[in-house]
């Protein structure tokens, strides 16, 4: 099944603020892919380009955008 992007962010927040924490962000990603704790905590600061401990949906998608090989999926 495709996700989209939206979809896999709103799949993270538990308490639908519309931001994503850090163990939201941890916990969530496990729904989808098993990744270290320290990869994931890396992400997370990677998306939280205010540094604020929030990422919301322009952020993680931004994110997204600036991954290497980003063009593959984005086109």
């Amino acid at each position: 099944r495709k996700l989209t992007f939206f979809f896999f962010f709103q799949m993270m927040y538990t308490n639908e603020d519309g931001f994503l924490t850090i163990n939201e962000f941890l916990e969530g990603m496990d729904k989808f892919i098993k990744l270290s704790k320290t990869i994931k905590e890396g992400l997370f600061a990677y998306f939280d380009s205010l540094k604020i401990g929030l990422v919301d949906f322009p952020q993680f998608l931004t994110g997204l955008k600036k991954l290497p090989n980003s063009k593959k999926v984005f086109h």
